[in-house]
């Protein structure tokens, strides 16, 4: 009697590699759409960062004229403030200042923009303003690139 030894070939079947394939492709297919969801994240939070980044700039710019100014006047009607010799207005989807006669354009491009003040010259309520106002309530709001914003701050005159 001969014992017949039957010795498995080396290697993988069909059906395995297969299986590894598909594996291999769902793991890839989950790792890339993470990778696209990251990405669009990414670029979502970049774009808000550059409109907060211009906004905040702007705010900052208005502040700090209105903070050293030593003239002040006001346009209720056609909603300008003027700190010294710029002039602060919306036109459009545009928020300027003129100065010297010269327009400067601060943010362009944005939807529903809206500039307001009100003023309180001497501890009353906030209301009309006057060249002789010593706090200033500003508000700026509106959307650019899709991102809304609103920002208000209370400035304090310091030369008065």
């Amino acid at each position: 009697m001969r014992n017949i030894i039957r010795t498995r070939a080396k290697g993988f079947t069909l059906i395995e590699l297969l299986v590894a394939i598909t594996i291999a492709a769902v793991l890839i297919l989950m790792i890339a759409h993470i990778s696209s969801i990251a990405i669009s994240s990414h670029n979502a939070i970049r774009r808000d960062n550059q409109v907060y980044a211009e906004v905040f700039s702007v705010f900052s710019f208005i502040e700090h004229a209105l903070r050293n100014t030593y003239s002040v006047g006001v346009d209720s009607v056609n909603n300008r403030l003027t700190a010294d010799n710029r002039t602060f207005y919306v036109s459009g989807t545009s928020f300027n200042f003129d100065e010297n006669g010269t327009v400067n354009t601060l943010l362009d491009g944005v939807n529903g923009l809206n500039f307001t003040f009100t003023c309180d010259p001497v501890g009353g309520a906030w209301g009309t303003c006057t060249s002789a106002s010593a706090i200033f309530r500003i508000d700026l709001s509106g959307t650019k690139d899709g991102e809304a914003f609103n920002i208000s701050t209370d400035i304090t005159r310091r030369n008065l």
